[in-house]
């Protein structure tokens, strides 16, 4: 028949690899939420990053249109002014160099305004493909700050429970001897 101390190291060991078990569970359980969490915080910050990007494309797309429209606007009045040059020229019987003059200085005007509509949009397009550099890190950021959950090293709690159960065997054997003397 066992002793009673025997009994009660036996029951104290027990308690406590059920413990351990219980304690390895518990940071397996809270790993998992922890990981739901990085994974919904990832799905957040990816929509993010890709709606941010859908924004920046129209808004590259509005400025090609809106640079279009303008150099577009800037040729009919180009042309409306030349042939009112023209047309003034000739009610008034003005003829040779100065009507050229009129005319080159009228054609070199359009050509600065058209240069100047491209410079911007491809300023404007340049800074819009600068911003779009940073969606990258800004989504991992995001993404990142939120850290993946870690769950119980079984391993360790393996031969904490294996260490357990020795110096209980050995607590209840040294029982065992102190109690037959």
């Amino acid at each position: 028949m066992c002793e009673p101390v025997s009994i009660m190291l036996g029951i104290s060991a027990a308690l406590a690899v059920a413990g351990s078990v219980a304690q390895g569970m518990e940071q397996d359980r809270q790993a998992q939420e922890q990981n739901k969490q990085y994974l919904d915080n990832a799905k957040v910050a990816a929509s993010s990053k890709s709606e941010k990007e859908r924004q920046n494309n129209e808004r590259q797309t509005q400025e090609n249109m809106a640079a279009s429209q303008k150099q577009f606007e800037g040729m009919v009045a180009a042309g409306e002014l030349e042939s009112s040059i023209e047309l003034s020229a000739n009610e008034s019987g003005a003829k040779g160099r100065s009507m050229g003059l009129l005319l080159a200085e009228a054609e070199a005007e359009t050509l600065r305004d058209q240069d100047k509509i491209e410079q911007n949009k491809l300023w404007t397009l340049s800074s819009l493909e600068n911003e779009k550099k940073t969606y990258e890190s800004q989504y991992r950021n995001q993404r990142n700050s939120v850290k993946k959950g870690k769950g119980a090293d079984w391993t360790t709690t393996g031969l904490k429970i294996g260490a357990q159960a020795a110096g209980g065997a050995a607590s209840a054997s040294q029982a065992y001897k102190d109690n037959t003397k």
